[in-house]
Protein backbone atom coordinates (compact mmCIF):
# COMPACT_ATOMS: atom_id res chain seq x y z
CA UNK A 1 0.00 0.00 0.00
CA UNK A 2 1.22 3.49 -0.81
CA UNK A 3 2.47 5.42 2.21
CA UNK A 4 -0.49 7.38 3.60
CA UNK A 5 1.73 10.37 4.30
CA UNK A 6 2.58 10.67 0.58
CA UNK A 7 -1.05 10.74 -0.56
CA UNK A 8 -2.69 14.09 -1.30
CA UNK A 9 -6.02 14.91 0.25
CA UNK A 10 -8.36 14.49 -2.70
CA UNK A 11 -12.02 15.51 -2.68
CA UNK A 12 -14.75 14.76 -5.21
CA UNK A 13 -17.67 17.20 -5.52
CA UNK A 14 -20.67 16.29 -7.68
CA UNK A 15 -23.67 18.56 -8.27
CA UNK A 16 -25.71 19.45 -11.34
CA UNK A 17 -26.07 23.08 -10.15
CA UNK A 18 -23.15 25.06 -11.54
CA UNK A 19 -23.50 27.65 -8.79
CA UNK A 20 -22.91 24.97 -6.15
CA UNK A 21 -19.89 23.60 -7.99
CA UNK A 22 -18.49 27.14 -8.24
CA UNK A 23 -18.96 27.56 -4.47
CA UNK A 24 -17.00 24.33 -3.88
CA UNK A 25 -14.27 25.50 -6.26
CA UNK A 26 -13.85 28.88 -4.58
CA UNK A 27 -13.85 27.26 -1.16
CA UNK A 28 -10.82 25.09 -1.92
CA UNK A 29 -8.92 27.33 -4.35
CA UNK A 30 -6.80 28.65 -1.47
CA UNK A 31 -6.18 25.22 0.03
CA UNK A 32 -7.40 23.96 3.38
CA UNK A 33 -6.54 26.95 5.55
CA UNK A 34 -6.30 26.76 9.32
CA UNK A 35 -8.96 28.96 10.90
CA UNK A 36 -8.51 31.14 13.97
CA UNK A 37 -10.85 28.79 15.81
CA UNK A 38 -8.66 25.78 15.02
CA UNK A 39 -5.57 27.60 16.25
CA UNK A 40 -7.31 28.21 19.58
CA UNK A 41 -8.62 24.66 19.68
CA UNK A 42 -5.13 23.27 19.17
CA UNK A 43 -3.84 25.36 22.05
CA UNK A 44 -6.71 24.16 24.24
CA UNK A 45 -6.04 20.54 23.32
CA UNK A 46 -2.34 20.99 24.03
CA UNK A 47 -3.13 22.21 27.55
CA UNK A 48 -5.97 19.84 28.36
CA UNK A 49 -5.07 16.66 26.51
CA UNK A 50 -1.37 16.86 25.84
CA UNK A 51 -1.78 17.31 22.10
CA UNK A 52 0.78 19.17 20.01
CA UNK A 53 -0.22 22.69 19.04
CA UNK A 54 2.53 23.16 16.44
CA UNK A 55 1.18 20.83 13.78
CA UNK A 56 1.62 22.17 10.24
CA UNK A 57 -1.34 23.53 8.33
CA UNK A 58 -3.40 20.85 6.57
CA UNK A 59 -2.10 19.86 3.14
CA UNK A 60 -3.68 21.45 0.07
CA UNK A 61 -6.87 19.88 -1.23
CA UNK A 62 -6.87 18.41 -4.73
CA UNK A 63 -10.54 18.96 -5.54
CA UNK A 64 -12.28 17.42 -8.56
CA UNK A 65 -15.68 18.68 -9.77
CA UNK A 66 -18.34 16.96 -11.88
CA UNK A 67 -21.97 17.69 -12.77
CA UNK A 68 -23.19 14.11 -13.42
CA UNK A 69 -23.09 10.85 -11.48
CA UNK A 70 -21.60 8.83 -14.35
CA UNK A 71 -18.66 11.26 -14.60
CA UNK A 72 -18.06 10.97 -10.85
CA UNK A 73 -17.90 7.16 -10.94
CA UNK A 74 -15.43 7.28 -13.81
CA UNK A 75 -13.32 9.81 -11.86
CA UNK A 76 -13.11 7.39 -8.91
CA UNK A 77 -12.16 4.54 -11.24
CA UNK A 78 -9.43 6.65 -12.81
CA UNK A 79 -8.14 7.80 -9.40
CA UNK A 80 -7.73 4.21 -8.26
CA UNK A 81 -5.84 3.29 -11.43
CA UNK A 82 -3.49 6.22 -10.77
CA UNK A 83 -3.15 5.21 -7.07
CA UNK A 84 -4.45 8.62 -6.00
CA UNK A 85 -7.78 7.77 -4.32
CA UNK A 86 -10.30 10.27 -2.99
CA UNK A 87 -10.67 10.80 0.76
CA UNK A 88 -14.29 11.90 0.47
CA UNK A 89 -17.04 12.37 -2.10
CA UNK A 90 -19.80 14.99 -1.72
CA UNK A 91 -22.73 13.81 -3.84
CA UNK A 92 -25.92 15.66 -4.68
CA UNK A 93 -28.96 13.37 -4.85
CA UNK A 94 -30.93 14.82 -7.78
CA UNK A 95 -28.80 15.27 -10.93
CA UNK A 96 -31.08 15.14 -13.99
CA UNK A 97 -31.01 13.98 -16.71
CA UNK A 98 -28.60 11.23 -15.63
CA UNK A 99 -28.29 8.85 -12.71
CA UNK A 100 -28.82 10.13 -9.17
CA UNK A 101 -26.32 10.53 -6.36
CA UNK A 102 -27.41 7.37 -4.54
CA UNK A 103 -26.56 5.29 -7.59
CA UNK A 104 -23.20 7.07 -7.72
CA UNK A 105 -22.64 6.34 -4.00
CA UNK A 106 -23.33 2.62 -4.59
CA UNK A 107 -20.87 2.45 -7.48
CA UNK A 108 -18.19 4.45 -5.68
CA UNK A 109 -18.47 2.34 -2.53
CA UNK A 110 -18.07 -0.83 -4.64
CA UNK A 111 -14.98 0.57 -6.35
CA UNK A 112 -13.39 2.06 -3.22
CA UNK A 113 -14.67 0.82 0.20
CA UNK A 114 -12.50 3.38 2.02
CA UNK A 115 -14.00 6.58 0.62
CA UNK A 116 -16.11 8.74 2.95
CA UNK A 117 -19.43 9.59 1.29
CA UNK A 118 -21.45 12.72 2.08
CA UNK A 119 -24.99 12.91 0.69
CA UNK A 120 -25.82 16.56 -0.01
CA UNK A 121 -29.56 17.13 -0.31
CA UNK A 122 -32.81 18.45 1.05
CA UNK A 123 -34.03 15.77 3.44
CA UNK A 124 -37.41 15.54 1.72
CA UNK A 125 -35.56 14.02 -1.25
CA UNK A 126 -34.34 10.89 0.48
CA UNK A 127 -35.25 7.83 2.50
CA UNK A 128 -32.32 7.41 4.95
CA UNK A 129 -33.12 3.76 5.63
CA UNK A 130 -33.02 2.96 1.91
CA UNK A 131 -29.73 4.82 1.44
CA UNK A 132 -28.17 3.05 4.43
CA UNK A 133 -29.23 -0.30 2.95
CA UNK A 134 -27.79 0.51 -0.45
CA UNK A 135 -24.59 2.24 0.67
CA UNK A 136 -23.09 0.47 3.71
CA UNK A 137 -21.34 0.89 6.06
CA UNK A 138 -23.38 3.61 7.74
CA UNK A 139 -20.39 4.92 9.72
CA UNK A 140 -18.86 6.09 6.39
CA UNK A 141 -22.10 7.70 5.19
CA UNK A 142 -23.02 11.23 6.25
CA UNK A 143 -25.59 13.85 5.28
CA UNK A 144 -25.32 17.58 4.59
CA UNK A 145 -28.50 19.58 4.13
CA UNK A 146 -28.96 22.41 1.66
CA UNK A 147 -28.61 25.28 2.26
CA UNK A 148 -25.37 25.02 4.22
CA UNK A 149 -22.57 27.40 5.17
CA UNK A 150 -19.54 26.89 2.87
CA UNK A 151 -17.17 26.51 5.79
CA UNK A 152 -19.21 23.56 7.05
CA UNK A 153 -17.96 21.75 3.96
CA UNK A 154 -14.34 22.69 4.71
CA UNK A 155 -14.60 21.55 8.31
CA UNK A 156 -16.41 18.33 7.45
CA UNK A 157 -13.94 17.46 4.69
CA UNK A 158 -10.94 18.02 6.97
CA UNK A 159 -12.42 15.74 9.65
CA UNK A 160 -13.25 13.04 7.12
CA UNK A 161 -9.82 13.27 5.49
CA UNK A 162 -8.10 12.83 8.84
CA UNK A 163 -10.32 9.85 9.62
CA UNK A 164 -9.60 8.35 6.19
CA UNK A 165 -5.85 8.80 6.67
CA UNK A 166 -5.96 7.36 10.19
CA UNK A 167 -7.90 4.29 9.06
CA UNK A 168 -5.41 3.54 6.27
CA UNK A 169 -2.42 4.20 8.52
CA UNK A 170 -3.78 1.90 11.22
CA UNK A 171 -4.33 -0.83 8.65
CA UNK A 172 -0.73 -0.52 7.49
CA UNK A 173 0.58 -0.52 11.06
CA UNK A 174 -1.53 -3.56 11.93
CA UNK A 175 -0.22 -5.50 8.93
CA UNK A 176 3.35 -4.63 9.89
CA UNK A 177 2.74 -5.64 13.50
CA UNK A 178 1.20 -8.96 12.53
CA UNK A 179 4.16 -9.69 10.26
CA UNK A 180 6.53 -8.72 13.07
CA UNK A 181 4.75 -11.06 15.46
CA UNK A 182 4.77 -13.89 12.94
CA UNK A 183 8.51 -13.43 12.29
CA UNK A 184 9.25 -13.27 16.01
CA UNK A 185 7.25 -16.46 16.69
CA UNK A 186 8.97 -18.29 13.85
CA UNK A 187 12.35 -17.17 15.16
CA UNK A 188 11.49 -18.25 18.70
CA UNK A 189 10.32 -21.66 17.42
CA UNK A 190 13.52 -22.20 15.44
CA UNK A 191 15.71 -21.16 18.37
CA UNK A 192 13.82 -23.48 20.72
CA UNK A 193 14.20 -26.38 18.29
CA UNK A 194 17.93 -25.68 17.94
CA UNK A 195 18.32 -25.50 21.71
CA UNK A 196 16.62 -28.84 22.22
CA UNK A 197 18.78 -30.51 19.56
CA UNK A 198 21.89 -29.08 21.19
CA UNK A 199 20.80 -30.35 24.61
CA UNK A 200 20.21 -33.82 23.27
CA UNK A 201 23.71 -33.95 21.71
CA UNK A 202 25.76 -32.71 24.67
CA UNK A 203 25.50 -31.96 28.37
CA UNK A 204 23.30 -28.97 29.18
CA UNK A 205 25.15 -25.68 29.09
CA UNK A 206 24.10 -22.05 28.81
CA UNK A 207 23.86 -21.07 25.18
CA UNK A 208 24.18 -17.45 24.19
CA UNK A 209 22.37 -16.76 20.91
CA UNK A 210 24.17 -14.59 18.40
CA UNK A 211 21.17 -12.26 18.32
CA UNK A 212 19.14 -11.65 21.45
CA UNK A 213 15.55 -12.88 21.23
CA UNK A 214 14.59 -9.64 22.92
CA UNK A 215 15.93 -7.52 20.06
CA UNK A 216 13.46 -7.08 17.22
CA UNK A 217 13.74 -5.20 13.94
CA UNK A 218 11.19 -2.38 13.95
CA UNK A 219 10.71 0.12 11.16
CA UNK A 220 14.17 -0.45 9.70
CA UNK A 221 16.05 0.11 12.97
CA UNK A 222 16.93 -1.96 16.03
CA UNK A 223 14.85 -1.61 19.18
CA UNK A 224 14.62 -3.55 22.39
CA UNK A 225 11.31 -5.32 22.67
CA UNK A 226 9.29 -8.28 23.83
CA UNK A 227 6.00 -9.91 22.94
CA UNK A 228 3.06 -9.73 25.31
CA UNK A 229 -0.44 -11.20 25.47
CA UNK A 230 -3.07 -10.07 27.96
CA UNK A 231 -6.59 -11.20 28.75
CA UNK A 232 -9.73 -9.05 28.50
CA UNK A 233 -9.49 -8.35 32.24
CA UNK A 234 -5.80 -7.42 32.15
CA UNK A 235 -4.02 -10.64 33.18
CA UNK A 236 -0.57 -11.18 31.64
CA UNK A 237 -0.99 -14.42 29.66
CA UNK A 238 2.32 -14.52 27.77
CA UNK A 239 5.59 -12.59 27.93
CA UNK A 240 8.47 -12.94 25.50
CA UNK A 241 11.97 -13.75 26.69
CA UNK A 242 13.11 -10.28 25.65
CA UNK A 243 11.44 -8.82 28.73
CA UNK A 244 14.49 -9.68 30.85
CA UNK A 245 16.73 -7.69 28.52
CA UNK A 246 14.36 -4.70 28.55
CA UNK A 247 13.26 -4.64 32.19
CA UNK A 248 15.71 -6.93 33.94
CA UNK A 249 12.79 -9.07 35.18
CA UNK A 250 12.29 -12.73 34.17
CA UNK A 251 9.03 -13.45 32.37
CA UNK A 252 8.09 -16.13 34.91
CA UNK A 253 7.90 -13.52 37.69
CA UNK A 254 5.16 -11.55 35.88
CA UNK A 255 3.26 -14.22 33.97
CA UNK A 256 -0.23 -14.65 35.45
CA UNK A 257 -0.19 -11.30 37.25
CA UNK A 258 -2.24 -8.30 36.13
CA UNK A 259 -0.69 -5.66 33.89
CA UNK A 260 -0.43 -3.38 36.93
CA UNK A 261 2.80 -5.28 37.66
CA UNK A 262 4.21 -4.18 34.32
CA UNK A 263 3.71 -0.41 34.70
CA UNK A 264 5.38 2.19 36.87
CA UNK A 265 1.92 3.22 38.14
CA UNK A 266 -1.31 1.18 38.25
CA UNK A 267 -3.14 4.19 36.78
CA UNK A 268 -1.03 3.81 33.61
CA UNK A 269 -2.25 0.23 33.30
CA UNK A 270 -5.83 1.38 33.77
CA UNK A 271 -5.43 3.92 30.96
CA UNK A 272 -4.28 1.12 28.64
CA UNK A 273 -7.28 -1.07 29.56
CA UNK A 274 -9.68 1.84 29.00
CA UNK A 275 -8.13 2.56 25.60
CA UNK A 276 -8.42 -1.12 24.62
CA UNK A 277 -12.05 -1.23 25.71
CA UNK A 278 -12.86 1.88 23.68
CA UNK A 279 -10.68 1.40 20.58
CA UNK A 280 -10.20 -2.36 20.42
CA UNK A 281 -6.44 -1.96 20.02
CA UNK A 282 -3.41 0.31 20.45
CA UNK A 283 -0.66 1.51 18.14
CA UNK A 284 2.58 2.91 19.60
CA UNK A 285 0.91 3.89 22.86
CA UNK A 286 3.53 5.58 25.14
CA UNK A 287 4.13 3.91 28.51
CA UNK A 288 6.50 3.92 31.48
CA UNK A 289 7.32 0.40 32.63
CA UNK A 290 8.58 -0.82 35.98
CA UNK A 291 12.12 -2.21 35.58
CA UNK A 292 14.26 -4.11 38.09
CA UNK A 293 15.92 -0.86 39.08
CA UNK A 294 14.12 2.17 37.72
CA UNK A 295 11.67 3.04 34.95
CA UNK A 296 11.86 2.35 31.21
CA UNK A 297 10.14 4.48 28.56
CA UNK A 298 8.43 2.27 25.97
CA UNK A 299 5.62 2.04 23.44
CA UNK A 300 2.92 -0.63 23.28
CA UNK A 301 1.03 -1.92 20.24
CA UNK A 302 -1.81 -4.38 20.86
CA UNK A 303 -4.51 -5.97 18.70
CA UNK A 304 -7.10 -8.72 19.31
CA UNK A 305 -5.61 -12.22 19.52
CA UNK A 306 -6.24 -14.28 16.37
CA UNK A 307 -8.31 -17.44 16.17
CA UNK A 308 -11.01 -16.19 18.51
CA UNK A 309 -8.70 -16.31 21.54
CA UNK A 310 -9.54 -14.10 24.50
CA UNK A 311 -7.67 -10.84 24.96
CA UNK A 312 -4.99 -8.93 23.06
CA UNK A 313 -1.43 -9.50 21.91
CA UNK A 314 1.31 -7.34 20.54
CA UNK A 315 4.71 -5.82 21.03
CA UNK A 316 6.33 -3.71 23.73
CA UNK A 317 9.35 -1.85 22.38
CA UNK A 318 11.87 0.56 23.83
CA UNK A 319 14.87 2.41 22.48
CA UNK A 320 16.16 2.99 26.04
CA UNK A 321 19.26 1.14 27.28
CA UNK A 322 18.43 -2.34 28.60
CA UNK A 323 17.58 -2.58 32.27
CA UNK A 324 20.07 -4.47 34.47
CA UNK A 325 19.10 -7.75 36.13
CA UNK A 326 18.14 -7.59 39.77
CA UNK A 327 21.18 -7.39 42.04
CA UNK A 328 23.48 -5.82 39.45
CA UNK A 329 25.05 -2.36 39.47
CA UNK A 330 22.40 0.37 40.10
CA UNK A 331 20.73 1.75 36.99
CA UNK A 332 21.18 5.32 35.76
CA UNK A 333 17.52 5.41 34.62
CA UNK A 334 15.82 8.34 36.38
CA UNK A 335 13.33 7.61 39.15
CA UNK A 336 9.59 7.81 38.50
CA UNK A 337 8.12 11.28 37.95
CA UNK A 338 6.30 12.92 40.85
CA UNK A 339 2.73 11.78 41.35
CA UNK A 340 1.20 14.91 39.85
CA UNK A 341 3.27 14.55 36.65
CA UNK A 342 2.38 10.88 36.41
CA UNK A 343 -1.28 11.68 36.91
CA UNK A 344 -1.12 14.29 34.17
CA UNK A 345 0.49 11.77 31.83
CA UNK A 346 -2.23 9.21 32.48
CA UNK A 347 -4.99 11.75 31.92
CA UNK A 348 -3.40 12.97 28.71
CA UNK A 349 -3.06 9.45 27.34
CA UNK A 350 -6.59 8.40 28.29
CA UNK A 351 -8.24 11.54 26.88
CA UNK A 352 -6.18 11.31 23.71
CA UNK A 353 -7.32 7.70 23.23
CA UNK A 354 -10.95 8.58 23.83
CA UNK A 355 -10.81 11.55 21.45
CA UNK A 356 -9.26 9.35 18.76
CA UNK A 357 -11.98 6.75 19.21
CA UNK A 358 -14.76 9.33 18.86
CA UNK A 359 -13.07 10.95 15.85
CA UNK A 360 -12.82 7.59 14.09
CA UNK A 361 -16.49 6.83 14.79
CA UNK A 362 -18.35 10.10 14.24
CA UNK A 363 -16.89 13.37 12.87
CA UNK A 364 -19.95 15.38 13.97
CA UNK A 365 -19.48 14.36 17.61
CA UNK A 366 -15.71 14.87 17.47
CA UNK A 367 -15.96 18.43 16.15
CA UNK A 368 -18.80 19.21 18.59
CA UNK A 369 -16.71 18.05 21.57
CA UNK A 370 -13.77 20.26 20.58
CA UNK A 371 -15.92 23.38 20.22
CA UNK A 372 -17.76 22.68 23.48
CA UNK A 373 -14.41 22.29 25.25
CA UNK A 374 -13.24 25.63 23.91
CA UNK A 375 -16.43 27.45 24.92
CA UNK A 376 -16.54 25.71 28.32
CA UNK A 377 -13.02 26.84 29.14
CA UNK A 378 -13.77 30.39 27.96
CA UNK A 379 -16.92 30.52 30.10
CA UNK A 380 -15.00 29.27 33.12
CA UNK A 381 -12.42 32.02 32.69
CA UNK A 382 -15.15 34.63 32.23
CA UNK A 383 -16.69 33.48 35.53
CA UNK A 384 -13.33 33.92 37.25
CA UNK A 385 -12.99 30.26 38.25
CA UNK A 386 -9.59 28.95 39.42
CA UNK A 387 -7.23 27.55 36.79
CA UNK A 388 -7.68 23.94 37.95
CA UNK A 389 -11.46 24.23 37.52
CA UNK A 390 -11.04 25.83 34.09
CA UNK A 391 -8.91 22.88 32.99
CA UNK A 392 -11.29 20.34 34.55
CA UNK A 393 -14.32 21.80 32.75
CA UNK A 394 -12.40 22.03 29.46
CA UNK A 395 -11.20 18.45 29.84
CA UNK A 396 -14.74 17.26 30.51
CA UNK A 397 -15.87 19.16 27.40
CA UNK A 398 -13.33 17.28 25.27
CA UNK A 399 -14.90 13.92 26.18
CA UNK A 400 -18.45 14.80 27.29
CA UNK A 401 -20.07 12.81 24.45
CA UNK A 402 -17.74 9.81 24.57
CA UNK A 403 -20.76 7.75 25.62
CA UNK A 404 -22.06 8.09 22.05
CA UNK A 405 -19.60 5.32 21.18
CA UNK A 406 -22.37 3.07 22.52
CA UNK A 407 -24.99 4.53 20.15
CA UNK A 408 -25.40 2.73 16.78
CA UNK A 409 -24.05 4.87 13.90
CA UNK A 410 -27.31 4.60 11.96
CA UNK A 411 -29.01 6.46 14.83
CA UNK A 412 -26.24 9.04 15.30
CA UNK A 413 -26.24 9.97 11.62
CA UNK A 414 -29.97 9.68 10.97
CA UNK A 415 -31.07 12.66 8.82
CA UNK A 416 -34.51 13.13 10.32
CA UNK A 417 -36.59 12.83 13.51
CA UNK A 418 -35.74 10.01 15.91
CA UNK A 419 -38.35 7.56 17.13
CA UNK A 420 -39.06 7.37 20.90
CA UNK A 421 -37.01 4.17 21.13
CA UNK A 422 -34.10 5.80 19.30
CA UNK A 423 -34.24 8.79 21.65
CA UNK A 424 -34.03 6.41 24.59
CA UNK A 425 -30.83 4.94 23.13
CA UNK A 426 -29.31 8.39 22.50
CA UNK A 427 -30.19 9.63 26.00
CA UNK A 428 -28.24 6.71 27.43
CA UNK A 429 -24.97 8.27 26.25
CA UNK A 430 -24.57 10.38 29.42
CA UNK A 431 -24.57 7.29 31.65
CA UNK A 432 -22.40 5.36 29.18
CA UNK A 433 -19.85 8.20 29.12
CA UNK A 434 -19.77 8.29 32.91
CA UNK A 435 -19.17 4.54 33.05
CA UNK A 436 -16.21 4.81 30.66
CA UNK A 437 -14.61 7.78 32.43
CA UNK A 438 -15.18 6.38 35.93
CA UNK A 439 -12.49 3.79 35.16
CA UNK A 440 -9.85 6.53 34.88
CA UNK A 441 -8.25 8.05 37.98
CA UNK A 442 -9.00 11.72 37.27
CA UNK A 443 -7.99 14.16 39.99
CA UNK A 444 -11.33 15.95 39.50
CA UNK A 445 -14.91 14.64 39.04
CA UNK A 446 -14.78 14.52 35.23
CA UNK A 447 -17.00 11.43 35.09
CA UNK A 448 -19.68 13.09 37.22
CA UNK A 449 -19.59 16.27 35.11
CA UNK A 450 -20.15 14.19 31.98
CA UNK A 451 -22.99 12.32 33.70
CA UNK A 452 -24.73 15.61 34.57
CA UNK A 453 -24.23 17.63 31.37
CA UNK A 454 -27.84 16.99 30.26
CA UNK A 455 -29.37 17.64 33.69
CA UNK A 456 -31.34 20.90 34.11
CA UNK A 457 -32.01 23.21 37.08
CA UNK A 458 -35.75 22.41 37.17
CA UNK A 459 -35.20 18.64 37.19
CA UNK A 460 -36.38 18.12 33.60
CA UNK A 461 -33.01 16.80 32.39
CA UNK A 462 -31.56 13.29 32.25
CA UNK A 463 -30.46 10.71 33.27
CA UNK A 464 -31.23 11.47 36.94
CA UNK A 465 -33.70 14.37 36.83
CA UNK A 466 -31.47 16.23 39.31
CA UNK A 467 -32.43 19.66 40.68
CA UNK A 468 -30.58 22.96 41.08
CA UNK A 469 -27.84 22.90 43.70
CA UNK A 470 -27.46 19.13 43.51
CA UNK A 471 -25.64 19.74 40.20
CA UNK A 472 -21.95 20.57 40.14
CA UNK A 473 -21.10 24.08 39.00
CA UNK A 474 -18.82 22.47 36.41
CA UNK A 475 -21.82 20.52 35.03
CA UNK A 476 -23.89 23.70 34.77
CA UNK A 477 -21.13 25.44 32.78
CA UNK A 478 -20.77 22.47 30.43
CA UNK A 479 -24.55 22.28 29.93
CA UNK A 480 -24.72 25.84 28.59
CA UNK A 481 -21.72 25.37 26.29
CA UNK A 482 -23.17 22.10 24.98
CA UNK A 483 -26.56 23.62 24.11
CA UNK A 484 -25.11 26.76 22.50
CA UNK A 485 -22.77 24.80 20.24
CA UNK A 486 -25.44 22.25 19.32
CA UNK A 487 -27.94 24.90 18.24
CA UNK A 488 -25.41 27.10 16.45
CA UNK A 489 -23.86 24.31 14.37
CA UNK A 490 -24.94 21.89 11.68
CA UNK A 491 -26.39 18.52 12.66
CA UNK A 492 -27.24 15.46 10.54
CA UNK A 493 -30.95 16.08 11.15
CA UNK A 494 -31.03 19.88 10.48
CA UNK A 495 -28.93 22.80 9.22
CA UNK A 496 -27.09 25.20 11.54
CA UNK A 497 -29.46 27.61 13.30
CA UNK A 498 -26.79 30.19 14.13
CA UNK A 499 -25.42 31.79 17.28
CA UNK A 500 -28.29 34.27 17.66
CA UNK A 501 -30.78 31.41 17.93
CA UNK A 502 -28.49 29.64 20.40
CA UNK A 503 -28.12 32.68 22.66
CA UNK A 504 -31.85 33.34 22.45
CA UNK A 505 -32.59 29.81 23.64
CA UNK A 506 -30.38 29.99 26.74
CA UNK A 507 -31.69 33.47 27.60
CA UNK A 508 -35.28 32.25 27.34
CA UNK A 509 -34.44 29.34 29.67
CA UNK A 510 -32.24 31.37 32.03
CA UNK A 511 -32.98 30.38 35.65
CA UNK A 512 -35.33 27.50 34.70
CA UNK A 513 -33.04 25.16 32.75
CA UNK A 514 -29.69 26.96 32.83
CA UNK A 515 -27.60 28.67 35.53
CA UNK A 516 -28.23 32.46 35.26
CA UNK A 517 -24.62 33.49 35.86
CA UNK A 518 -23.34 31.10 33.19
CA UNK A 519 -25.94 32.31 30.69
CA UNK A 520 -24.98 35.94 31.33
CA UNK A 521 -21.28 35.14 30.91
CA UNK A 522 -21.95 33.34 27.63
CA UNK A 523 -24.01 36.18 26.16
CA UNK A 524 -21.34 38.69 27.22
CA UNK A 525 -18.56 36.65 25.61
CA UNK A 526 -20.26 36.52 22.22
CA UNK A 527 -21.65 40.07 22.21
CA UNK A 528 -18.24 41.51 23.11
CA UNK A 529 -16.64 39.71 20.18
CA UNK A 530 -14.16 37.95 22.47
CA UNK A 531 -15.44 34.53 21.42
CA UNK A 532 -16.94 33.09 18.26
CA UNK A 533 -17.33 29.74 16.55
Amino acid sequence: MTDVQSLPRRALFVDDELAVLEMYRKLFDSGDEVSELEVRLRELERRLAGRRSDRPKPPPVDAVFHAQAEEAVEAVRRALREQAPFCAAFLDVRMPPGRDGIWAAEQIRTLDPDVEIVVVTAYSDIDPAEIARRVPPVEQLLYLQKPFHPHEVRQLFRTLAERWETRRRQRTDLQALRQELADARQKATLEEAARRRAESDRPPAPSRPSVSPGRLTLGGGMALGFLVAISEDGALLELGAGIERVLGIPARELRGKTIDALFARPADAKAVMVALAVQGGLTNHPARLRAADGVVEATISLSPRPGGLDGYEGLVSSSAPPAPPAGSRPSQIPPPAPANDATRRVLDGAIHALLSAVEARDPYTAAHQRRVALLSAALSQELGLPRDLVETIGRAGLVHDVGKLSVPPEILGKPGPLTPDEWTVVRGHAQAGHDILAKIEFDRPVARIVLEHHERLDGSGYPGGLLGDSLLLESRVLAVADVVEAIASHRPYRPALGIDAALGEIQNRRGTLFEPGVVDACVKLFHSGRFRF
